[in-house]
Order: C-alpha cells, then sequence, then structure tokens
C-alpha cells in the first residue's frame, strides 16, 4: 500500500509540470492567431484606403482631363471666331473697294453705251454688250472663289499651329515649322491685299467704230486674264507657304502623334470668258 501511494506521489509529480506546461503552449498559438488577425484587417483596411485613394485620383484626373478638354474647346472656338472675323474682314474690305469703283463702273458704262449707240451693227452691239458684262461678272465671281480658298487656307494654317504648339509642349523642336508658319500668313495677307485692289478694277471696252471694237473687246479680255492670271500665282504662292509648313511639321511629329490631317490644296481655277 505505502508503494502504490509512493507511485502515485511519483505519477502526480511528474504529470503536474506536463500539465503546467500545457496552457503556455496554447497562449503563444492565440497570440499568432490574434496578430494574424491583426494582419489581415490591417491589410483589409489598408487595401480600403487605397482603393479609395485611387477612385479620388481617377475621379480628379477624370475632372482635370475634363477642364483641360474644356479649355482646349474655348481655344478651339475662341480661334474659329477669330478666322471667321477676319474672314468676314476680307469680305467687307471687297465690298467696300467695289462700292468704291461702282462710281467709275456706272460712268464706263454710260460712256461704253454712248459709243455703242454709234454703231450700225445691232450684232455687233449685242456681242459688246454681253462682253462687256461678262468681263465684269468674271472679275467679281473669280474674287469670291479666291476669298473662299484663302479662307480655308487660313483655317489649314490654325490647325497646323495647333500642331505645331502640342508638338513643342512635348518638347519636340518647331522652330522651323514655326518660321515658315510666319511666311505663310505674310503669303495669305499679300493674296488678300491683292484679291481687294482686285476686285476694284474694270475692263471698259474703247473704241471708236466697228473697225476697232474687236480689237477693244480683245484687249480688255487680255487684260482681265493676265490681272486673274496674277491673282492665281499669289493665291498659288500662299496655299504652297501653308503646304510646306505641314511638310516640315510631318517630319518631326510621329504618324501615330497626328490628331488630324491638314488639307491644303486648293481647286485649280480657270479664267474663262464667253
Amino acid at each position: 500500500m505505502k508503494k502504490e501511494i509512493i507511485s502515485i506521489a511519483t505519477l502526480l509529480s511528474l504529470a503536474m509540470p506536463v500539465m503546467a506546461q500545457e496552457p503556455a503552449a496554447a497562449r503563444p498559438r492565440e497570440a499568432r492567431e490574434e496578430l494574424r488577425k491583426d494582419v489581415r484587417d490591417l491589410r483589409e483596411n489598408v487595401k480600403g484606403e487605397v482603393k479609395d485613394l485611387r477612385k479620388d485620383v481617377m475621379v480628379e484626373a477624370q475632372k482635370l482631363r475634363e477642364g483641360l478638354k474644356g479649355a482646349t474647346r474655348d481655344v478651339k472656338a475662341d480661334i474659329r471666331d477669330t478666322i471667321k472675323d477676319k474672314r468676314e474682314d476680307l469680305r467687307e474690305a471687297v465690298k467696300v473697294k467695289r462700292d468704291e469703283a461702282k462710281e467709275k463702273i456706272n460712268k464706263e458704262r454710260e460712256e461704253f453705251k454712248a459709243r455703242l449707240a454709234k454703231l450700225k451693227d445691232e450684232r455687233k452691239k449685242k456681242i459688246a454688250e454681253n462682253v462687256e458684262k461678262q468681263l465684269h461678272a468674271l472679275n467679281e465671281r473669280m474674287m469670291d472663289h479666291y476669298m473662299d480658298v484663302l479662307g480655308k487656307l487660313k483655317s489649314s494654317l490654325s490647325r497646323i499651329e495647333e500642331r505645331i504648339a502640342k508638338a513643342e509642349a512635348r518638347g519636340l523642336d518647331v522652330s522651323e515649322p514655326k518660321r515658315l508658319a510666319v511666311l505663310a500668313k505674310a503669303a495669305i495677307a499679300s493674296a488678300e491685299e491683292a484679291v481687294k485692289a482686285q476686285a476694284a478694277k474694270t475692263y471698259p471696252i474703247v473704241f471708236t467704230d466697228e473697225a476697232t471694237m474687236k480689237t477693244a473687246i480683245t484687249a480688255a479680255r487680255k487684260a482681265l486674264h493676265e490681272d486673274l492670271r496674277k491673282i492665281h500665282e499669289k493665291v498659288k504662292d500662299a496655299r504652297e507657304a501653308v503646304r510646306n509648313v505641314a511638310v516640315a511639321l510631318a517630319k518631326i511629329v510621329k504618324p501615330a502623334d497626328r490628331d488630324d490631317r491638314v488639307a491644303t490644296t486648293t481647286p485649280a481655277t480657270t479664267t474663262q470668258s464667253n
């Protein structure tokens, strides 16, 4: 019996340390689990905050883009309005020149009718009257045409200058396109002045009798056609100057970076009279 008591006591003494150790082993595991849980919660919180931050950044970026788009639209609208105003200014200047020439035209027409009255051949009278009207109408029609062409060239140059500004903002060397743009503006302005002056010109048919009437008609036609040829060359030079700007820019800007294509070709014009 005594031996049994000793054995039980011995077993209890051995078991106590083991029992005492079990809570100590359990506590680190619980701590690790709690730590893992805290880390997971922290990660989730950080993810949520990052997600919200990204969302806020995207919203602000979108607002900035919209603001830039709006500003760009406003600038483009201002440029279009400026070009439109200049085109109207040219038309108004041509109209003023035509109005100034009206008195001269009316005077020359009265003198022309007086000369026609001396002719006996009614058929020749009719021919001369038609030619006189045709010369005046042709000059007016061609000046209207060239005004439209110059207006389109201004619009084309404006779009090219927008692309030049974008290229410059990206750090590209656009000194050559900018230099050529200045020359193109000068060429357009020179052509406009020529159109204004041409709009005021008249081509009277001066003759003394039926024998000299044909020569007078030929001379008037030749004078008009020569003047229209000079205007055509002026407009052609302006068109070529605008094209040179576009070509110079194309050498700098890669095709993928080009946001629009600029047409600088104007319709071929012929000066014909019936």
